[in-house]
């Protein structure tokens, strides 16, 4: 049993959001991309002289990986190559933007996907952060799925709702993006009276408001694709609700008892 190792295997560089809870188990990240290809090249070599059927075999394994993961790997270059441009040449990087959309959409939607992706992913690690003042327990986050309705949808107009649960201090909340609201701050307590009795449902201030996945084209949605820029509206969603939630006068329970 001490010789046993647990791992991850998966798509890409990013971790599996629930990779914090395994900590304790040593847990190794692996993905196809790099660390299978690799390994299957060396397996490749190894064999082939000794063993042509299993060579051939071994290739043709690797062929199917390469298939199954480039079109990933190119979406994800894609993105990090628009991040950069926009951070050096926003005007540049505006013009190649509208240009995938109206002329390559294939491409564009690819970009869209592993933006929202990651923007949910990393507020995931922001809410849940031991430095922050939140400390959020994640309930719910969107679906890979749910992401492709929303992004590979050509018209702009999705009407899925992408979501994520959360509790903090006790207090249910959820922040969502839709079509008609843009990204909101949910309080699902149902709770009327006391001092946030008019906060049920609010946008957050600032940049945030103008950040909509159903409509990708506008600017402060689009500007997300920077991973600097990305990581300033995270922040500010997490400095946001900390704010709003430390104008309690007492814990949240008392409140409601009262």
């Amino acid at each position: 049993m001490k010789n046993i190792k647990l791992v991850y295997l998966k798509l890409n560089e990013k971790k599996p959001s629930l990779f914090e809870k395994f900590k304790d188990y040593n847990l190794d990240c692996i993905e196809y991309t790099t660390h299978i290809q690799n390994w299957l090249k060396k397996c490749q070599a190894a064999v082939e002289q000794e063993n042509e059927l299993l060579s051939k075999i071994i290739n043709q394994y690797e062929k199917l990986i390469f298939k199954l993961t480039s079109d990933v790997k190119q979406a994800t270059e894609n993105q990090q190559s628009l991040s950069k441009l926009l951070y050096e040449k926003p005007e540049e990087a505006l013009e190649l933007i509208e240009h995938l959309k109206k002329n390559c959409f294939e491409v564009f939607k690819h970009v869209q996907w592993h933006t929202v992706a990651k923007f949910f992913d990393e507020l995931e690690i922001a809410l849940t952060d031991e430095e922050n003042e939140i400390k959020a327990i994640i309930e719910e986050k969107p679906k890979p799925e749910d992401i492709t309705k929303v992004t590979h949808n050509k018209t702009g107009k999705s009407r899925i709702r992408l979501i994520i649960k959360f509790t903090y201090d006790g207090i249910p909340l959820q922040i969502a993006s839709d079509y008609v609201n843009g990204l909101t701050l949910g309080n699902l307590t149902g709770y009327s009276s006391g001092p946030l009795k008019d906060d049920k449902w609010t946008h957050f201030d600032g940049k945030l408001k103008g950040i909509n996945f159903t409509k990708f084209e506008s600017e402060e949605t689009f500007r997300i694709i920077n991973n600097e820029y990305r990581k300033e509206r995270i922040d500010e969603i997490v400095t946001q609700i900390s704010e709003k939630y430390e104008k309690r006068e007492k814990p949240f329970e008392e409140e409601k008892e009262a």
